[in-house]
């Protein structure tokens, strides 16, 4: 039996619709609705190709594509809707599911210290400060972690890393929360590997040696502080969204090898290929630097 287009692309978009709905629902992916939306010219350029093509049996490929990508657009704004990305304290006080504690103490002679986070999906942030060494909680399904510290001199490394369970399609208590709060005192270097999640890294309370992420479909917040004299960070990125801040006095350089990505940094000047630097660089007393590998993603720069 031979589909019609309409048939086609109908049932593409439901059948978009309803993969999505699954994936969103179990935390495999994150949606970001600004950046797909700054691909929403690809369906006008589907309408021209299928008037072109009437007819012949691109006709049917063009269909299949644009029921597709219809769905995705319109699953995406409501995504949008119902789920907004930004960051709200509540989101993490509401712990209504299984609740884990963790902490270490602080000991004066520990002044470097070793983050090395490897977390699931979920709703993760690293901020504030505590008097003890770490602190924090997880909440949600299953959402449990393997924490380890040990001491070698003045140096601490804490590990966190995740314990993988089976969760089950269609439980509606699934959302994972992951919160850590440091201690202010070392000097830190940061490992993160954080799987689909939307992540919040609020490190400007912190002194940051270095910092390493690594991530894939996510949307995340990354705001440093101006409390060291240079920062080394370097981050790989799948289809996700990165919103880096920056103190007004810290200079930045910016190395970038990014595919497809959708860009947004004032106060920056290229000088040379997919490398940029802020424009107060040679005159700040801080400097942060940055390398950027990935694939499909938005990066936006803001000053404050």
């Amino acid at each position: 039996m031979k589909l019609k287009n309409g048939q086609l692309f109908w049932g593409f978009f439901f059948l978009t619709i309803g993969v999505l709905f699954l994936l969103e629902k179990n935390d495999l992916i994150v949606l970001d609705f600004e950046t797909i939306w700054n691909y929403w010219s690809v369906l006008l350029i589907l309408a021209g190709l299928s008037i072109m093509f009437k007819g012949t049996f691109v006709k049917g490929m063009i269909s299949v594509i644009s029921g597709a990508l219809l769905g995705f657009f319109l699953f995406s704004s409501f995504a949008f809707l119902f789920n907004n990305v930004e960051f709200q304290d509540d989101e993490f006080a509401d712990a209504r599911y299984r609740y884990y504690s963790f902490n270490e103490e602080y000991y004066d002679s520990v002044n470097e210290a070793t983050l090395i986070l490897d977390a699931a999906a979920g709703k993760i942030a690293i901020q504030d400060t505590t008097d003890k060494l770490f602190e924090g909680y997880s909440s949600g399904f299953f959402n449990t972690y393997d924490v380890h510290t040990s001491h070698d001199n003045n140096r601490a490394t804490v590990q966190l890393n995740y314990e993988p369970h089976t969760i089950k399609l269609f439980n509606k208590e699934k959302k994972n929360i992951l919160r850590i709060a440091l201690n202010k005192n070392p000097v830190w270097d940061m490992k993160l590997e954080i799987g689909a999640a939307k992540v919040n890294l609020d490190l400007s309370d912190y002194k940051i040696n270095m910092f390493s992420l690594e991530t894939g479909a996510s949307a995340t917040k990354l705001k440093f502080g101006d409390l060291q004299k240079e920062i080394k960070a370097k981050i790989e990125m799948g289809a996700a969204s990165l919103k880096i801040y920056i103190p007004f006095n810290s200079g930045c350089e910016l190395n970038s090898d990014m595919v497809l990505m959708t860009k947004d940094f004032e106060g920056f000047h290229k000088i040379g290929d997919g490398r940029y630097i802020s424009d107060n660089f040679d005159s700040a007393e801080n400097r942060i630097f940055i390398d950027l590998d990935g694939g499909v993603s938005s990066l936006k720069i803001v000053w404050y």
